[in-house]
């Protein structure tokens, strides 16, 4: 096949762009066509390619058939189907022997991977990329396949259509521009992110991500936020344990405030999982956080329902980060930590359908005998058995669950207070 009919050919197999008469989500019924011909057409394009003569082949029709790929390559997808994603794997290898490389990620790396992504950038621009799904769908394939030098260079390329997803109001654009945004910060050198300020574009667009109410986005955005706030450290500032400082605290504040008002246990037991990797990132700046967290924490075991095990979980990784990095300022709340940890300990021993996993009720004992360890914390145990005694919350099992450690804090300080067991 020459070259030109190489290129010309791909072209035509690329997904057409959507011609939707408003603004509004593309659905499968958009992409209609025949998809038996779609698939006859790729089977075609690959048995044609390794017909040809070894050759070299021109970079531009090797990049424009490597989208080819990129689009059909899944089969969920409504612009393909399982018979395309067969060929399309096969058009795949096809390819590979015609460019004489070993590997998808080889391909990206040479200049045809370039043209590739120079390609898909042109494509999706301000006022086309809303018509070309597919095209946008190429982008985490692609980034998967990057190592960091080549991201790195196609970086000028790869921003600016992920930024655009991110703007969107479809979640699932911003899920994606999220999961992109990630692996670029995880890719790029931070030199090269901290040019031109992208770093601090990356930044505001993931705060906007955060700030909405879908958890699949939440879940990419807040990691990927984190890796934000490391790469727009200064240069020089690389020992630093604190990055950002100002602007942790404030996410801190935003993401405790939503756990306060959040309804949606999902996105709440999301939220929740998101707060104890920011407060190791906070260090020992955590502690100015530490009665609000509390708070919010205690509302948390409060008004959540039965065998919420997962958030169970997450208020106790959040307390023994807390009791970690709060460690001087612990004493001081010890009524309110002995209450929290004294409503996760009836919420374990409520009697449920599905009984809590051992390592959770391991991971209590653990908190407990942490917070125990803190300086002048020492009574926390008496406090617990306090609450025990006076609100009658908590079953005769409570001390089983709590295990041998926390049975022997509280013989210990019922022995220097001169009781009896009760």
């Amino acid at each position: 096949m020459a070259a030109s009919d190489l290129w010309s050919v791909a072209c035509s197999l690329r997904v057409p762009p959507l011609h939707l008469p408003e603004d509004r989500p593309y659905t499968a019924s958009d992409f209609s066509r025949d998809r038996a011909a779609s698939a006859a057409s790729l089977w075609r394009l690959a048995a044609q390619l390794r017909c040809t003569p070894a050759a070299p082949s021109p970079p531009a029709a090797l990049a424009e058939t490597l989208l080819v790929v990129a689009e059909r390559r899944r089969p969920e997808p409504p612009w393909s189907s399982p018979e395309e994603a067969a060929a399309a794997a096969e058009l795949s290898a096809a390819l590979l022997a015609a460019a004489g490389a070993d590997s998808p990620a080889e391909l990206l790396a040479a200049p045809a991977g370039e043209l590739a992504v120079r390609r898909l950038a042109e494509q999706l621009t301000p006022a086309e990329w809303r018509r070309r799904p597919a095209a946008a769908a190429c982008l985490p394939w692609l980034l998967e396949l990057l190592d960091g030098p080549a991201a790195a260079a196609r970086l000028a390329a790869l921003l600016p259509p992920v930024l655009l997803l991110a703007d969107d109001w479809e979640a699932r654009h911003q899920r994606l521009a999220a999961g992109c945004l990630r692996r670029l910060l995880e890719l790029v050198p931070r030199a090269t992110l901290r040019q031109y300020g992208r770093a601090e574009v990356m930044c505001a667009a993931l705060e906007r991500l955060c700030a909405g109410r879908q958890p699949e986005v939440a879940a990419e955005a807040y990691p990927a936020l984190l890796l934000a706030l490391t790469a727009a450290q200064e240069p020089g500032g690389d020992d630093t344990p604190l990055v950002g400082a100002a602007r942790l605290h404030r996410l801190t504040k935003q993401l405790l405030y939503s756990l306060s008002t959040e309804s949606q246990p999902a996105l709440r037991r999301l939220l929740l999982a998101q707060l104890e990797p920011l407060l190791a990132r906070l260090g020992l700046e955590a502690v100015v956080w530490l009665r609000l967290a509390l708070e919010v924490l205690t509302s948390l075991v409060e008004t959540s329902v039965g065998g919420d095990w997962p958030l169970l979980e997450g208020v106790l990784r959040a307390v023994r980060r807390l009791a970690a990095d709060a460690r001087p300022r612990l004493a001081a709340h010890q009524p309110a930590l002995a209450f929290l940890l004294c409503r996760v300990a009836y919420d374990l021993a409520a009697p449920d359908d599905e009984p809590p996993p051992a390592p959770l009720r391991a991971l209590l004992v653990s908190v407990m005998t942490e917070c125990s360890a803190a300086p002048g914390c020492d009574g926390l145990p008496g406090l617990c058995d306090g609450l025990t005694a006076a609100e009658h919350q908590l079953p005769e099992e409570f001390a089983a669950i709590l295990g041998d450690a926390w049975a022997a804090d509280r013989a210990a300080d019922q022995a220097r207070c001169g009781t009896t067991q009760r």
